[in-house]
C-alpha cells in the first residue's frame, strides 16, 4: 500500500528559525483501516534558505513514515524547488508531487496542506 505524506515548512529570513509539519496517511493491512499521523515542531538547526527548510520537512515526514513501517510513499509538498532537489537522488519507492500552497480548494490534500502550513508556523 502507498503511504501519503504531506509536508510544509515555515522559515524566518531574519532569525533563520523555522518549523515543519507532516501529515502521514497509511493503510493498515491487518485491520483494513486508515491511520493518520500528524507531527510538527521546530528545526533543531537553522535552515539557511526556505527551500532547505522545505527539504528538511519532507525528510522528517519520510523518516517518521519509515518508522511506522512505510515502504512505498507519495510525498506532496508546495515547494517545487525542494521536490526537484530531492528527486535528483530519486528513490524508486518514493514519488513526489506538487500541491499548490495557500489554496482554499476543498479537496483533502489542500486541507492537509493548510493544516501543515498552520502548524509549521507554531
Amino acid at each position: 500500500m502507498i503511504t501519503t505524506i504531506i509536508t510544509d515548512a515555515s522559515w524566518c529570513p531574519n532569525t533563520l528559525l523555522g518549523g515543519w509539519a507532516a501529515w502521514i496517511t497509511m493503510e493498515c493491512k491487518e485491520t483494513n483501516t486508515i491511520k493518520r499521523h500528524k507531527y510538527y515542531g521546530k528545526f533543531k538547526s537553522q535552515p539557511i534558505t526556505p527551500t532547505i527548510a522545505e527539504m528538511w520537512a519532507i525528510k522528517n515526514g519520510i523518516h517518521l513514515a519509515k518508522k511506522k513501517g512505510a515502504e512505498k510513499m507519495l510525498v506532496q509538498s508546495d515547494c517545487m524547488g525542494a521536490i526537484k532537489k530531492l528527486q535528483d537522488g530519486a528513490n524508486p519507492s518514493i514519488e513526489y508531487r506538487h500541491v499548490k500552497g495557500h489554496s482554499n480548494r476543498p479537496e483533502s490534500r489542500f486541507f492537509v496542506n493548510r493544516w501543515c502550513d498552520m502548524n509549521a508556523r507554531k
